[in-house]
This record gives structure tokens, C-alpha cells and sequence, in this order.
């Protein structure tokens, strides 16, 4: 894979946060004395974009990884030697990620099993019926039941209920109750702050515009 350039102000140095915004994602680790070192280098120097620093002395390792499930591959592997690391930063969209580097992983390797799918939608999208948050009503009295004999004709059903559905674009950010309809965030700024919790939101595949309500089927639930 041909690797890419980046114009720099200053020859050297490479600015991670503005890498991360033009890649998958960033990453950062300085020389280590551990085991797995020589590995974790032999592994980043693939990736789409590769430098390393001196810095006092020391060996740091910049890489910049494409928006491709092979470098989410390389990805996932250099994370896996480095992330109990003191040195070891990652970044993506200009932000540092500072919670658990296993959900990282976990959405690395949910893109790469998007991408190996005939249709990434299959893999990502998935439909609902319990993302709405739904109000309780609270009763005005205690239980009342009435037990009774009746010999008439048997009670006609129900009459059928429909239950809305949605679309949710990214299975892995959902949630029950998620949504609000109350909430001065509209449905899409919602799931998409859902998804930035979850670290989902930065994957390639994710886009909250194809969030929407479906038909609703009959139930007679």
C-alpha cells in the first residue's frame, strides 16, 4: 500500500491531533524495554503513515493508520502490544482517547468485520423496537382485581397494536432507551453523542443520518 505524506510546518515534528483527523486514527509509544517492542515497531512501520522521533534522548514512534480494515488491522495489533504502555497515546478526530483501549480494538475489529461483509449495512445496521425512552405513568390508587364467572361467548382479541421501529445505523451504540424525543437534542445528535461514548463513532462505516422510523408492523402484543 502506497503510503501518504503530510506537509508539515515544521519538518520533524508531525502534529498527532491533526493526523488523526485526516486518518483512522493516531498513535504514539516511545521505546520500551519490553519483550513485545521490536514487534509493536516491526508492525506500526506498515502502517499507512510512519516516523519516528529523538526526543531527549529517547525513540518516539508516530503512526498514522487509513481508513482501511487492513490498516484497522495493523491498528489493533500494534494497540495490543502497546496500550499498557506509560508512553502509548491514541487519537482520533483531534481528541486523545483516554478510556479503555479495548473498546478501540473492539470497534477496529467490528469495521473490519463490516468490511469483509458483501454489504457493510448488514453487519452495522440493525432494527428496533426499544431504543425510545418510554415515560412511566405512575396510578392514582392501589391494585384492584376482581375475580368473576362467566359462561358467555369467548371475549373477542385484542385489537392490533403497531410498535414503532427504528433503524438504528450502528449496533454496537445502542442502547434501550437511548432516545428521547423530550430531549433538546434531535434524535440523530443523540445517537451520535451515543456513539462517541461508545467509541463507534469515528469508524468509517458510521453515519447517524441513516437513523430513521420505519413502518410500523401490526402486533398484538
Amino acid at each position: 500500500m502506497k503510503k501518504e505524506t503530510i506537509a508539515l510546518a515544521h519538518p520533524d515534528l508531525i502534529d498527532v491531533f491533526d493526523l488523526s483527523k485526516q486518518h483512522l486514527l493516531s498513535l504514539v509509544f516511545a521505546k520500551t524495554a519490553s519483550p513485545y517492542y521490536r514487534l509493536a515497531v516491526n508492525v506500526a512501520t506498515g502502517a499507512c503513515l510512519y516516523r519516528e522521533h529523538q526526543l531527549d534522548k529517547a525513540t518516539v514512534h508516530v503512526c498514522g493508520f487509513a481508513r482501511t480494515p487492513e490498516d484497522a488491522a495493523r491498528a489493533s495489533s500494534v494497540i495490543g502490544y502497546v496500550q499498557g504502555w506509560a508512553s502509548t497515546q491514541i487519537f482520533v478526530g483531534g481528541r486523545l482517547l483516554t478510556k479503555n483501549a479495548y473498546m478501540v480494538q473492539e470497534t477496529l475489529r467490528c469495521y473490519q468485520d463490516a468490511g469483509a461483509c458483501d454489504n457493510s449495512q448488514a453487519h452495522c445496521f440493525q432494527i428496533s423496537t426499544n431504543v425510545m425512552r418510554h415515560r412511566q405513568v405512575q396510578g392514582g390508587g392501589g391494585l384492584n382485581i376482581r375475580i368473576s364467572h362467566y359462561e358467555g361467548p369467548a371475549p373477542a382479541p385484542e385489537p392490533a397494536v403497531f410498535v414503532d421501529q427504528y433503524l438504528m445505523p450502528c449496533k454496537r451504540a445502542m442502547r434501550p432507551g437511548m432516545l428521547d424525543h423530550d430531549h433538546p437534542a434531535t434524535l440523530e445528535q443523540q445517537l451520535q453523542a451515543q456513539a462517541v461514548a461508545q467509541e463507534t463513532a469515528w469508524c468509517p462505516y458510521f453515519d447517524a443520518r441513516h437513523f430513521k422510523k420505519l413502518t410500523p408492523e401490526p402486533s398484538n402484543t
